[in-house]
């Protein structure tokens, strides 16, 4: 043993480890030093007039009419450093996912507290008033505000959907008595598109907040000048040629629009000025004519008329002996027919044949006025009449002569 002491080498192996087993322990030593002591106390705070979020509610078909309370008291136990830690996400909810129509009483929850915490709510529970949603179907009306243009008129507005449906709680279900909308015509000179935003009134005209579908509608209103719908009238002059005769007439159009100042269309009952002259006519013939515009009158719809003519070999029938009528004769005077002797004469009639075939003498007069003739001998025009589509043949006489006298009072004894 004594010789291995005295051997340099041994010792310096013992130093080496004598000094590896004196870090060792030290090493361990410093790694065992506990640290500083933390404090685990528990702590409680409260939270006053905490707002509650509502999650889950149907809106579609439900409404939140009323929370009671409003608000509540959180008491919140645990670390000082975990109360510290909440926030804008630590909430009060209220789940209205399962509720139905009326009163009742839910649980509240708490949410994104951290972890640690004893969250009581107080109250825990609230009281909570469900109404169901109805829908009712209502028409849409417009208010035009303003006035067109000098001397234009607005038409009816064209609405488009012209019903809404209305979404409402059903207790206030009979409240809107009106959806309106509002465009603006003043002086407006054509019509006018645009899309307006709808708004529910209840009967004093105060808004009423509602759903709506749609709540938006495409509105048109036509601005035009004053019209007015009449008969157009074309006038026919002369006659086919001699053995033709017009048996049917065909107007298109019958009827025609007319703007113009309004002062105008009130005196008119129809429209007039155009004509066709028929002189010499034999065959069907179709005449297109531009429709006049008259004085104060802006435009005609259409512009154009068109008349079919139909015409057709004549036949004739004479109506024997028919009595000459005097008008116009004053209580001074009398007549006296020099020709046709008696005030009788004959008359002949031409027309097609379906036509002439249904006339009879009845239908047919011959008349002289003797209006304001003095006393003498006199050859008046004789003006016939008969019905649509006949004419009077040549040959028969067209004037009568007649000699007016003073009428001569009876002597009485």
């Amino acid at each position: 043993m004594d010789k291995w002491l005295r051997n340099p080498n041994v010792v310096r192996v013992i130093a080496l480890t004598l000094g590896i087993l004196l870090w060792v322990v030290v090493h361990y030593e410093q790694q065992s030093t506990p640290g500083p002591i933390v404090s685990n106390t528990s702590t409680s705070q409260e939270f006053e007039n905490i707002s509650i979020e509502t999650v889950g509610l149907n809106e579609a078909k439900y409404l939140l009419v009323s929370i009671e309370p409003t608000n509540v008291r959180l008491r919140v136990r645990g670390s000082s450093s975990a109360i510290k830690k909440i926030n804008s996400t630590s909430k009060v909810q209220l789940d209205l996912s399962n509720v139905k129509s009326g009163d009742q009483a839910i649980k509240l929850s708490h949410v994104g507290f951290p972890s640690g915490l004893s969250v009581e709510i107080i109250p825990s529970m609230v009281i909570v008033r469900i109404e169901e949603k109805l829908k009712k179907e209502m028409p849409v009306e417009v208010d035009l505000k303003g006035t067109p243009k000098d001397g234009y008129v607005a038409g009816t507005p064209i609405i488009q959907p012209n019903r809404v449906f209305v979404t409402i709680p059903e207790s206030r279900i009979d409240i809107v008595q009106s959806i309106r909308g509002e465009i603006d015509i003043t002086n407006a000179d054509a019509t006018i598109s645009k899309q307006i935003k709808l708004v529910a009134y209840d009967n004093n005209g105060v808004k009423v907040d509602v759903g709506m579908e749609p709540s938006v509608v495409n509105i048109e209103v036509p601005i035009t000048e004053p019209s007015k719908q009449m008969t157009l009238q074309v006038q026919l002059l002369g006659a086919p040629a001699d053995g033709y005769s017009l048996v049917k007439t065909v107007q298109i159009p019958q009827e025609v629009t007319v703007y113009g100042k309004q002062a105008l269309l009130d005196e008119l009952e129809f429209y007039d000025g155009l004509t066709i002259d028929l002189t010499g006519m034999k065959a069907d013939n179709t005449v297109t004519l531009d429709i006049p515009l008259r004085q104060d009158v802006s435009r005609v719809e259409p512009n154009k008329v068109e008349v079919k003519l139909t015409i057709v070999p004549s036949e004739r029938i004479t109506f024997e002996q028919m009595n000459l009528v005097i008008t116009g004769l004053s209580e001074q005077h009398i007549a006296e027919f020099i020709n046709p002797p008696g005030g009788a004469l004959d008359v002949t009639v031409e027309g097609a044949p379906e036509v002439v075939s249904g006339v009879k003498a009845d239908d047919i007069d011959a008349i002289i006025d003797i209006t304001n003739l003095p006393v003498g001998v006199h050859e008046i025009p004789i003006a016939y009449s008969f019905p649509s589509y006949v004419k009077i043949s040549p040959g028969t006489l067209t004037t009568a002569s007649v000699e007016i006298k003073e009428a001569v009072e009876e002597t009485v004894e």
